[in-house]
């Protein structure tokens, strides 16, 4: 009984040391700024499941956008008014084919101006207009996959395209008698991360040691047992 009892904690201690750990594969991609709207694709490598003797576990998706442009508004009512404008875009990252959405990001710059009645002139300034130029907003949104499904969309050789798309959504508000000009452009980055189990598990050199001791001793004690 006691040589049983010495083998099974040997293993046992072999086993959680030795124990399989997560690992990571990370990729990304990049759709350059451009006008909106647009619809592109990223193109990302598949993860592998022979090539990294491993079972993945989840898809974690990064996206991160990128919002530039400019903003233009005069006030052509008879009163004066406070303006909010917007320059922001919605991107979408979807999956293939026409898939549900993954995630979404929406960079966003806001400004807010307290103008005049219309100056009589539209030059998109003076009193009663502004412009901003140079505008530039960024966001970032994560979004997790573990489903059996979409893993095995993930799973395989090669790569996969997932579209993205950029929608203006750019505005102003706050005069009921406004004129205003955008020029939305839009890009964006995403990165994946493959979380994934390795299918072979290696005892480290430590498990490796305290297996052998374990062994060892079981051998003395039936050694002493037979003299």
């Amino acid at each position: 009984m006691r040589n049983i009892t010495l083998a099974a904690a040997v293993l046992g201690v072999a086993l959680s040391i030795g124990s399989a750990k997560a690992a990571v594969l990370t990729y990304s991609d990049t759709v350059p700024t451009q006008l909106t709207n647009f619809d592109s694709a990223f193109s990302l490598p598949l993860f592998d499941a022979v090539a990294n003797n491993g079972t993945l576990t989840s898809v974690k998706f990064t996206l991160s956008g990128v919002a530039t442009g400019s903003i233009s508004f005069e006030n052509f009512a008879a009163s004066s008014a406070t303006i909010t404008t917007q320059l922001s875009a919605v991107l979408t990252l979807s999956r293939p084919g026409g898939g549900a959405t993954i995630v979404i990001t929406t960079p966003i710059a806001n400004n807010s101006d307290s103008v005049t009645s219309f100056d009589g002139t539209i030059d998109f300034g003076g009193t009663s207009g502004r412009t901003y130029s140079g505008i530039n907003a960024s966001d970032s949104d994560e979004a997790t996959l573990t489903d059996g499904v979409d893993l095995a969309l993930f799973t395989g050789t090669g790569s996969i395209l997932l579209p993205i798309s950029a929608v203006a959504n750019s505005s102003a508000t706050g005069s009921g008698n406004i004129i205003n000009q955008f020029n939305t452009n839009a890009g964006a980055t995403v990165t994946v991360e493959y979380t994934y189990t390795p299918n072979v598990v290696v005892p480290e050199p430590l498990g490796l040691s305290l297996l052998g001791a374990g062994l060892l001793g079981l051998g003395i004690v039936r050694a002493r047992r037979k003299a």
